[in-house]
């Protein structure tokens, strides 16, 4: 499973002598069940091909990493639906994921962009589900959903009296009596509101313990009745992180809850997404708080001016830093600030080592998401933008 904290290790690296490969090893594609599955034979060639590409003195270097990263693949057992790995000397790191990653290949410095995506893709939602003799909250992330919280009512209703004597009742697997007679009426109307107290305790706790994790999504599910009377309860605050609401039915597998729920979260996230895109497109003028395109974004990351960098997961581009001074720029040559020596860098896989360096937060969006966006990159800034700025026709 993904460790967040082991991969943040992993950004911080500063070392260019590592592989970093993604795959998808999803069992239900054709092309997995074979004796040597796909993902196996594209791992073989892809190592090969690029390790012939090395330097002699490098691959001297990488080749122990790549033998290991090929045993590895030849011998595990087919888990999972992704598998994530960073191999280099006195390095190993490997992670099987329930969703599928791309299949992506690079050596030099670590390239976490496949994972950091899928942590955007697959953020935390929580799913609320509410009956009318139990509710459960459920946690889902990464892929993986888990309950978290079960709550049951039961009515004890041999102690209600009524005007005319206590009513026969015969008893309900949920613990409900059901009424029979003339006093149907009012034993109904207890039961009601029972229910009703038990729905408003169902959003107290779960607006408890979805504050106390953090989450800001929430989708709410069950049948229609309880599930409205549960979102109508909610603190307000709760209430607007709320995304939709889903049919489902009353002992529905986590599988199951899942299956019905994520289509809803991806779709939030790919708006948030759009909303973020769109914030940046506003902006792009002079004096405006948002900026784009490579070189741009680049400098204004420099100077600590990008509170949040926006950038196509799949570009590509190449960026040069100043060994010296830190300086950030697109063009070939010494450093425009220093005359120092500047290095390479490939863009988006630098991108999570530079925004940790100058406090900046990484956004990944889609290619479609972020095609308003000059080079398909642009960022939030803290002040206000004084120069030029890149305008797109259309725009």
């Amino acid at each position: 499973m993904l460790d967040t904290q082991r991969l943040n290790e992993i950004v911080k690296l500063d070392r260019d002598d590592v592989f970093s490969l993604s795959l998808n090893t999803d069992p239900s594609l054709v092309e997995h069940q074979r004796p040597k599955p796909a993902y196996r034979v594209w791992t073989h060639n892809a190592v090969q091909r690029l390790v012939r590409r090395l330097a002699p003195d490098v691959r001297r270097t990488a080749e122990p990493a790549a033998q290991r990263i090929l045993a590895h693949l030849d011998a595990m057992p087919q888990e999972g639906r992704g598998l994530a790995i960073f191999a280099g000397p006195d390095l190993w790191q490997d992670y099987t994921l329930p969703f599928p990653l791309p299949n992506h290949l690079t050596y030099g410095a670590p390239d976490t962009i496949p994972l950091l995506w899928a942590m955007h893709e697959y953020a935390p939602y929580a799913v609320v589900l509410a009956f009318h003799d139990h509710a459960r909250v459920l946690v889902a992330y990464l892929g993986q959903t888990t309950a978290i919280d079960e709550i049951d009512l039961e009515l004890d209703t041999e102690k209600w009296r009524f005007k005319t004597g206590r009513m026969a009742t015969s008893t309900r697997r949920s613990g409900v009596g059901v009424g029979r007679g003339i006093q149907s009426s009012a034993f109904e109307a207890r039961v009601l509101a029972q229910y009703h107290r038990f729905w408003r305790n169902v959003a107290v706790a779960a607006a408890r313990t979805l504050a106390a994790r953090g989450i800001d999504r929430v989708i709410i599910g069950g049948d229609q009745e309880a599930a409205g009377a549960v979102s109508a309860a909610l603190p307000r605050p709760l209430r607007e992180t709320v995304i939709g609401t889903v049919a489902i039915r009353p002992h529905a597998s986590l599988a199951e809850i899942q299956a019905r729920t994520l289509p809803l979260a991806l779709a939030d996230r790919h708006a948030r997404d759009r909303r973020l895109v769109r914030s940046v497109v506003q902006e792009r003028r002079v004096g405006g708080t948002a900026i784009d395109g490579t070189a741009a974004t680049l400098e204004a990351l420099a100077d600590g001016n990008l509170r949040t960098v926006v950038a196509n997961r799949d570009m590509r581009a190449t960026a040069r830093a100043c060994v010296s001074c830190g300086a950030l720029g697109v063009k070939p040559g010494p450093c425009a600030a220093c005359s120092g020596d500047v290095r390479r860098l490939t863009l988006p896989q630098a991108l999570p080592m530079l925004t940790r360096q100058h406090g900046a937060a990484l956004e990944l969006v889609s290619a479609d998401a972020a095609a308003p966006l000059a080079d398909g990159i642009g960022g939030l800034l803290r002040h206000p933008s004084a120069g030029s700025v890149n305008l797109r026709r259309g725009a």
